[in-house]
């Protein structure tokens, strides 16, 4: 079964750092195969016998605990969720479009999105994913992850739509 791992708040500003080669290697020794990166950000498509994507998690999070010293959310994804959220993005623009992947869905009611004005942002909840728009661009918009995570009491990660489009195609491959 292949997935789509996404690591929350690695090697930014310097800090819990994680070489993509050193983890890719770390990862091929685990019941894991087919390790790839993208990027420095924690991005990742393996390949695992494993039928449950929260045990892929926690496989991906204690080996970084492990070795690292520190805790790494990872949260996963199979790809054909993925390619369904692509599929159906409701924006007509995917410039300064982003996704942000939440851990969990959200209890219905911390879900306060919905009839809330974000303007001129905008965003849609699907089950555990986040579609934004931001016009202004993701350094200055309000809906960071940690607006959402905040909002939504749910831990999340984020990535702009290219990366989302590059890990989906590197899922197929």
């Amino acid at each position: 079964m292949k997935y789509i791992v996404m690591l929350r708040g690695i090697n930014v500003g310097g800090h819990r750092k994680i070489r993509m080669a050193d983890l890719r290697t770390l990862l091929n020794k685990q019941p894991f195969t087919g390790v790839r990166t993208y990027i420095q950000s924690g991005n990742i498509v393996l390949d695992s016998s494993e039928r449950i994507e929260i045990r892929v998690a926690r496989t991906v999070s204690g080996v970084i605990r492990d070795h690292y010293g520190f805790d790494a959310t990872a949260i996963v994804r199979k790809p054909a969720k993925v390619d369904a959220l692509v599929q159906n993005n409701p924006f007509s623009r995917t410039d300064r479009l982003y996704v942000t992947f939440l851990e969990s869905p959200p209890k219905k009611k911390d879900a306060r999105l919905s009839n809330a004005d974000f303007s001129p942002e905008a965003c849609v909840l699907r089950n555990r994913d986040i579609l934004f728009h931001s016009p202004a661009g993701y350094g200055k918009t309000k809906m960071s992850n940690n607006f959402f995570e905040d909002r939504l009491n749910v831990r999340g990660t984020t990535r702009n739509w290219n990366t989302v489009l590059a890990l989906l195609q590197m899922s197929a491959s």
